[in-house]
């Protein structure tokens, strides 16, 4: 499949077949998330791999948005690291609220993209008990989480959801209403 088809049907998972996802899939997929861009080629991020089915009840248990999480083989923790930029290193918050966040969504997006283009699927969970994750997988300072992804195969591909016509969203020269 060509990249723009490849962005075109990728579509968030929250269905999984029992299916067992080899780690060397797993490691294809976080291999090409070191690849995506971060400011002053920092490269902040952690990911951490869990096939733990009772941490994964745990989680959904307290997550509105992710209920579907304790069904997944496996998910990834994603970590930014806002200790080791070069805002945080001139005593800068800056870093923490934009560009760890912004390296680490694109490492987020190299993920998702490759876990469907490997045929699995998967899902972006933004709404976690952050507390919960530091407790449950060690995390601490510098590091924290900043999404799950959930991964596994899935039996059917969702439909293709409604989007904004292009000339609602793309402006020339400046913002149009």
């Amino acid at each position: 499949m060509d990249l723009l088809s490849l962005i075109k049907t990728r579509r968030s998972i929250r269905r999984y077949s029992d299916k067992a996802v080899s780690n060397d899939l797993i490691e294809k997929i976080v291999n090409v998330a070191r690849f995506a861009p971060s400011a002053h080629n920092e490269q902040p991020w952690k990911f951490i791999v869990t096939r733990d089915k009772e941490k994964l009840k745990e989680i959904s248990e307290e997550s509105k948005y992710a209920r579907f999480l304790s069904s997944a083989p496996v998910a990834i923790i994603v970590c930014a690291d806002y200790e080791n930029s070069e805002q945080r290193r001139a005593d800068n918050d800056y870093s923490v609220k934009y560009f760890c966040i912004q390296d680490t969504a694109a490492a987020i997006q190299n993920m998702l993209l490759a876990a469907h283009g490997l045929g699995l699927g998967s899902c972006w969970i933004g709404e976690y008990d952050e507390k919960q994750l530091c407790e449950l997988f060690n995390i601490s300072d510098p590091y924290f989480p900043v999404a799950i992804i959930s991964l596994g195969f899935t039996d059917s591909q969702p439909s293709t959801p409604k989007r904004k016509p292009l000339d609602e969203v793309l402006c020339y020269e400046k913002l149009n209403n």
